[in-house]
């Protein structure tokens, strides 16, 4: 077989072989003196061979029996006529099978380092989630934010899989070469893709196949998901597209891959903390609170009339608003917003990062004064044009609906309506 071996299974036998002590030496000499040869010490059918390249030179290692008395086992090098006595550990690190060498890891890859991530789900359409920035968003099925924790166990999940059993490799000729797939085609009538169907793992017929890219990967990592392997193991069949081996894996381990879209949406509404927040517009029908922050003195009240705003309270109805999260989501547009009580909202609700130019400009109209110190010229420092990425800042919300605890939701430049409790109601009256 071909394949990735076990590197810390590597190091613990060079490891051992490093440190082995030389207890005894016998050379040709002494064994024709005690009538011995190589025979009596299990050396001329060696129970094992080992050999060790290191640049062009090649060594081997004979192991034979273990000696009579004493925690020994003797060993010889194939160019050698001496026998030497050394420690059994040896005999405890050797691998009895091939599996014991292999990497049992399914999917190589770093949680921080991955920027993508495609799911196909059999009857349950495609995901895409891209790493943008500092925060993962959907792009596939809906364009909308991520949930980061969520998505970081999924990949936690994935690079966690262990391959529990090894079903089935390709064949590898005497050099060690992998026969390529027209020779296989040719020898075994397309063995590899045969196995594949058999297991349901080809990529029509694959349960689910899961793509990830790492750092600068040009081509994703691909897991492919096929049949249960039987129900006593709780086993499924796996393979990656960079092998034609079949494997099995748990089915528990790959529990993290069972969701519905929504699972991975980010609840929070506004993304965005509180000492970030510069402007914040309140409106109810024609009513409209409109609040500019200065960092060394905190809210201002620009409409309906100037004066100092009370930061505490500000800040405290500002936190409630951004730990308001939503508790269901429903795909909508804006034509149809009228079934969601959004066509003429209750209220609206406003937060940016920067103060919008035509709030500075009234500013400046009225030249506010607050505890005797001008402030038209701070918060204009921060003054930006109000753009399309400043509008989704606008959330439209319904009224209390009858019977229910919650009320409906939307940005003003995104067709998602969200499911939030009616509570933020009870904060936005209690503060006209």
């Amino acid at each position: 077989i071909s394949g990735l071996a076990d590197a810390s299974e590597i190091d613990k036998v060079l490891g051992t072989l490093e440190c082995l002590p030389v207890s005894e030496i016998i050379t040709l000499r002494q064994m024709k003196e005690r009538d011995l040869d190589l025979k009596s010490y299990g050396l001329t059918d060696p129970r094992i061979r080992m050999v060790f390249r290191a640049g062009i030179n090649r060594h081997e290692m004979l192991i034979g029996s273990n000696s009579p008395i004493g925690d020994m086992v003797y060993v010889k090098y194939a160019h050698s006529d001496e026998v030497i006595a050394t420690s059994s550990n040896i005999l405890d690190v050797i691998p009895r099978k091939i599996e014991d060498l292999r990497d049992r890891v399914l999917l190589h890859g770093n949680v921080a380092r991955t920027t993508r991530i495609e799911i196909q789900r059999k009857g349950s359409g495609f995901i895409q989630l891209a790493h943008s920035g500092d925060h993962w968003m959907l792009r596939q099925p809906v364009a909308a934010r991520a949930d980061g924790t969520k998505v970081s166990k999924i990949l936690d999940a994935l690079y966690a899989v262990k391959i529990a059993k090894y079903v089935w490799d390709p064949s590898v000729d005497a050099t060690g070469k992998v026969e390529t797939a027209a020779a296989v085609a040719v020898a075994a009538k397309s063995e590899e893709k045969a196995k594949a169907d058999i297991y349901g793992l080809s990529p029509d017929e694959a349960r689910i196949r899961v793509t990830v890219w790492v750092g600068d990967d040009e081509v994703g990592r691909e897991l492919l998901l096929g049949m249960a392997a039987d129900e006593k193991s709780g086993e499924v069949y796996v393979k990656t597209r960079s092998s034609d081996s079949i494997y099995t894996v748990k089915k528990d381990a790959l529990s993290a891959l069972d969701f519905e879209i929504n699972d991975l949406r980010d609840r929070n509404l506004f993304v965005m903390n509180l000492d970030d927040a510069r402007y914040a517009c309140f409106q109810e029908g024609d009513r409209k609170l409109k609040m500019a922050r200065r960092d060394d003195a905190g809210w201002t009240i620009v409409e309906p009339v100037a004066w100092k705003a009370d930061h505490r309270i500000v800040n405290g109805v500002l936190s409630a608003i951004l730990k308001t999260r939503a508790v269901a989501f429903h795909d909508s547009s804006a034509t149809n917003a009228a079934l969601w009580g959004l066509t003429l909202p209750a209220y609206t609700i406003t937060l940016m990062t920067n103060v919008p130019a035509s709030v500075v400009e009234t500013i400046k109209d009225r030249e506010i004064v607050a505890d005797k110190k001008e402030i038209k010229g701070e918060i204009a420092a921060t003054a930006v044009q109000v753009s399309a990425k400043d509008l989704a800042g606008r959330l439209l919300l319904s009224g209390a609906i009858k019977g229910k605890d919650t009320i409906y939701a939307r940005f003003e430049a995104d067709a998602t309506v969200f499911e939030i409790s009616a509570d933020i109601l009870k904060i936005l009256s209690a503060y006209p």
